[in-house]
């Protein structure tokens, strides 16, 4: 009877729980409700939270690319592509050696600016999607086994000559259409006790030989056959033959005869520049990023531009389809990285604030515009009149330099500078390109 009387009571109790429990649901007031659900979508929000993806972007940053406006590309991206956090890294000098380590490493970001170290290593560049690349003109494709792997954010003018148009005006100099005239406007300057040109050298490797990789290789070999890469590997043209040591010659002549600044090999890059809106010299050789600098920069004379000459006319101007934007094949998020490689060059601010800090032209079919300053308007309207060329050292595809090249003429240029021989250099650099072009096969 006992259990029985037992049995009934727990029944009833465990009816009671249940009625209180259904009744408390019920009857909650509307506060209650509320924090409920702010509590739900708190939560909510939490787990999209935890779905961000995080893609690694690989910088540089020059005086005109800086911190902000790498800043302000990002908040754009992000505030368009939500649940896509971009984190900014900064290359160190060395950009070529430290996207090679970190790709031996796999440590490689997710996007990298600057990818020409990488753009003909096998397998380390994921291929672009061809919704992407097909906005780009088609001098900006660059395939190799039918594979787009870069996405050139710039077209630029390489490597040829800003200069002081007071100092040319103080000795009635005009703008040179021969190497002659070049040289004999050097020397007027430096008969006055004038600096005819400034360079710079330590801290790029580079910056040395610029005026040589940029318009006067270029100039010296597409005149000497328009197809050189293809006379190049097949010995018909050589590193220490004849079109290149005319080029190298002539270069270490401007050396011999004290035409650059005395300081110049021992010029950081930013140095250099800033000597000469100084006034320090009258001329620096350097590529058309320096256009916009020229014209944010007060000075108190006016910059102009003329294009290096040949050695007997004023023909070929070196350019460059740069800065490549590329994505790491190996990354975990392609899909993201895609996104952010689309909205680069499709979003029109973001693109025309790169464009403007980098004083170059747009790469795409659809011309993106954007406010010029005096010096780069005389810099294009100069530049339109010759006829473009790839720069030696940036032809890309099947006619591209084997992988390390580069980098040897840059340490032949330098050392040629402060002294060394020509013929020795330069049959140092042919040994080597005859090596890496057998070793790149």
């Amino acid at each position: 009877m006992k259990k029985k009387i037992s049995l009934i009571l727990i029944c009833v109790l465990f009816m009671f729980v249940i009625s209180g429990c259904g009744n408390k649901s019920t009857t909650q007031n509307p506060d209650t409700q509320a924090d409920n659900k702010d509590t739900q979508a708190n939560s909510e929000t939490d787990e999209n939270t935890d779905k961000t993806v995080e893609i690694r972007w690989l910088t540089f940053e020059t005086p005109g690319l800086t911190a902000q406006l790498y800043d302000g590309i990002i908040e754009r991206f992000e505030a368009a592509n939500k649940g896509i956090k971009v984190i900014r890294e900064v290359s160190p000098q060395d950009r070529d050696g430290y996207l090679k380590t970190m790709y031996a490493t796999e440590q490689l970001q997710d996007v990298i600016l600057g990818a020409d170290a990488l753009s003909n290593v096998d397998g380390a560049l994921l291929p672009i999607d061809e919704e992407v690349y097909s906005l780009l003109e088609d001098a900006a494709v660059f395939k190799k086994d039918d594979k787009v792997t870069t996405i050139p954010l710039s077209k630029q003018i390489k490597g040829n000559v800003f200069y002081n148009k007071s100092l040319f005006e103080k000795y009635n100099l005009q703008i040179p259409n021969t190497w002659d005239e070049f040289v004999n406007i050097c020397k007027v300057l430096k008969d006055n006790n004038e600096v005819p040109i400034i360079g710079g050298g330590p801290d790029k490797a580079w910056l040395t030989g610029v005026m040589l990789s940029g318009p006067m290789l270029t100039s010296a070999l597409n005149t000497a056959d328009p197809n050189w890469p293809q006379a190049l590997k097949e010995g018909k043209m050589t590193f220490n033959g004849p079109v290149v040591k005319d080029v190298i010659n002539r270069w270490k002549d401007l050396i011999d005869k004290k035409y650059f600044h005395e300081g110049s090999f021992d010029f950081t890059y930013a140095q250099m520049v800033d000597e000469f809106f100084k006034g320090t010299a009258a001329m620096v050789v350097n590529g058309a990023w320096m256009a916009a600098q020229a014209d944010k920069t007060e000075n108190s004379f006016e910059i102009g531009w003329f294009a290096l000459p040949g050695k007997n006319e004023t023909k070929y101007v070196p350019v460059d389809f740069g800065n490549p934007l590329a994505i790491n094949n190996s990354t975990e998020h392609p899909e993201e990285a895609m996104k952010f490689v689309k909205f680069f060059i499709e979003d029109k601010e973001t693109y025309g604030a790169f464009l403007k800090a980098d004083g170059s032209q747009s790469t795409t079919k659809e011309v993106v515009e954007y406010e010029m300053g005096p010096v780069q308007k005389e810099l294009l309207t100069n530049s339109s009149k010759l006829t473009s060329a790839i720069q030696y050292i940036k032809v890309k595809g099947k006619d591209a330099l084997p992988s390390g090249i580069v980098k040897v003429t840059n340490v032949a240029w330098q050392n040629i500078f402060i002294g060394s021989d020509v013929d020795k250099e330069l049959d140092k650099v042919e040994e080597k390109y005859r090596t890496f072009l057998k070793d790149n096969k």
